[in-house]
């Protein structure tokens, strides 16, 4: 039997989660590159076990929540978070037949696609916007970082879910 943090096998613990990602991004990091998007990683995760709880819908509004939050132009995050998820949705038989390290690749490619769309607009929408090679590497590189531990402690978790039994 493996070790899970969270023992509920319901919506409820996905929620749970998703809360705690919401959380630990309003928490005061910093605004720099380094600041993963947590809820984005967990959003992901959710987004590929189980599509039919967390969807496209789910993305947007979190989405439009973290726009609120951070006093960003209205729908940068949503269409993060969208693009995100919807990529997440087209590769999962790619991200199904990979081990951990091949799912972690994969979803850096997906967020680093997603970086790269939310700092152009930025870019476009405001060209005093910094766009280098570091705003969207680094914040994808260490999101992706993020996979495999999340993975791990939700491993327990997603074993009675239809997808990756793990």
């Amino acid at each position: 039997m493996q070790f899970s943090i969270f023992k509920l096998e319901s919506v409820g613990s996905i929620v749970i989660s998703i809360f705690i990602g919401f959380l630990l991004n309003v928490f005061p990091w910093g605004n720099g590159p380094w600041v993963p998007d947590f809820l984005l990683v967990i959003l992901a995760f959710w987004v590929f076990q189980s599509p039919d709880k967390i969807n496209l819908f789910t993305a947007f509004f979190l989405g439009i929540l973290m726009d609120i939050q951070t006093a960003q132009f209205m729908g940068i995050h949503s269409i993060t978070y969208l693009i995100a998820s919807f990529l997440i949705l087209i590769w999962t038989r790619r991200l199904l037949n990979t081990s951990l390290l091949g799912q972690t690749l994969i979803v850096f490619q997906v967020f680093l696609i997603a970086h790269t769309i939310e700092i152009l607009i930025l870019w476009f929408s405001l060209p005093a916007n910094d766009l280098s090679f570091i705003n969207i590497v680094l914040p994808s590189l260490i999101q992706s970082l993020f996979w495999p531990i999340i993975s791990k402690l939700f491993v327990g978790q997603t074993s009675n879910f239809s997808r990756n039994n793990s």
